[in-house]
């Protein structure tokens, strides 16, 4: 994703040793930021998460949506994170060696700070 411009989608077939060109026009998104402190019990400093932020995406022909990651981050046990994400809702799956994968679903507002704290 751009920083600052909203995600476009769309859907599209390649067949195999064929090469497409797919040009894309982005608009400018209103940001809010989403940040957090990553705990891992029993981590140390070489132990790490992995955060996708995904989000629902309806494509250009209107007939079905998808879900596209739109960012992504590895946190350090006890690390901070921080990141800029046009206004909207989205699935945050939070994953570490040796825990269960955790989602939750937040809302990040426009010109505000949307805290997400993650702890296994």
């Amino acid at each position: 994703m751009a920083q600052g411009a909203a995600p476009k989608v769309r859907k599209v077939y390649v067949q195999p040793d064929a090469v497409l060109q797919e040009d894309y026009t982005l608009s400018p998104a209103d940001a809010g930021t989403l940040a957090g402190t990553v705990s891992i019990t029993g981590g140390n400093w070489e132990q790490h998460a992995s955060l996708s932020v995904r989000q629902d995406y309806g494509l250009e022909s209107g007939r079905t949506e998808e879900e596209i990651e739109v960012d992504f981050v590895s946190v350090a046990h006890e690390g901070q994170y921080a990141l800029e994400l046009p206004a909207g809702t989205y699935a945050v799956t939070a994953s570490t060696y040796g825990w269960s994968t955790q989602e939750q679903t937040v809302t990040v507002t426009t010109g505000q700070t949307t805290a997400l704290d993650i702890s296994f």
